[in-house]
């Protein structure tokens, strides 16, 4: 196999036959799939044809084999899945978008941009959840240290007179807490308030 076709890892908890990893990537990467090479301790290797399929790959939030769930993460140099901490090697795809953002600059090519200045960025995606409609467009990602995140990032201003300092949210983080999206603590020992539920009371019907 020659050492310039992009490679991918997968993770199972119970790595399935070569004969089957194989079966399931012709049916399911389609003509992205070259082939899949297990590598022990639940991972496994899988060679796509071009840096267009990888991206394909990793732009899809997870992937479904055997019944088990699994994402695939971008293939380190001399990774072994024997040594200790082989795991935090892996650089895992991401979500991030950019809070606050005026609606012109709302673009995937300033997106682009701005993102891939700290992360590859792999795609640029509009979705139709509420969350991200607030937000706007999210950016698929890969970084190089996922405890390296940054947690702003500085727009310049139009007129030229410094910039503007603007919240990243990332979706996909290991630590993150699911109540104010930051890293290091979870929702648990979150010190950002929990919103409480306005309860709608009706009136009392006149005697």
């Amino acid at each position: 196999m020659a050492k310039n076709i992009p490679s991918l890892v997968g993770f199972l908890d119970q790595t399935p036959s070569q004969s089957k990893l194989n079966k399931w990537g012709r049916r399911t990467l389609n003509s992205s799939f070259s082939d899949i090479t297990c590598k022990g301790k639940g991972y496994f290797k899988a060679h796509v044809k071009s840096p267009l399929d990888k991206q394909h790959t990793l732009a899809l939030a997870d992937h479904r084999i055997f019944n088990s769930i699994f994402l695939f993460v971008e293939w380190t140099p001399h990774f072994q899945p024997d040594r200790a901490g082989a795991k935090g090697l892996l650089q895992y795809p991401l979500w991030v978008q950019v809070k606050g953002l005026p609606l012109f600059l709302k673009t995937e090519e300033f997106l682009r941009e701005v993102i891939r200045q700290f992360s590859t960025v792999v795609y640029v995606k509009n979705s139709d959840t509420y969350r991200s409609r607030m937000l706007g467009l999210r950016v698929r990602i890969i970084p190089v240290e996922t405890h390296r995140l940054h947690d702003t990032v500085i727009i310049p201003r139009i007129d030229g007179d410094g910039g503007v300092y603007h919240d990243l949210v990332y979706t996909g983080v290991q630590d993150q807490c699911k109540r104010c999206h930051r890293r290091g603590h979870t929702i648990r020992h979150c010190p950002t308030p929990k919103l409480q539920n306005k309860k709608h009371h009706s009136k009392p019907k006149p005697p």
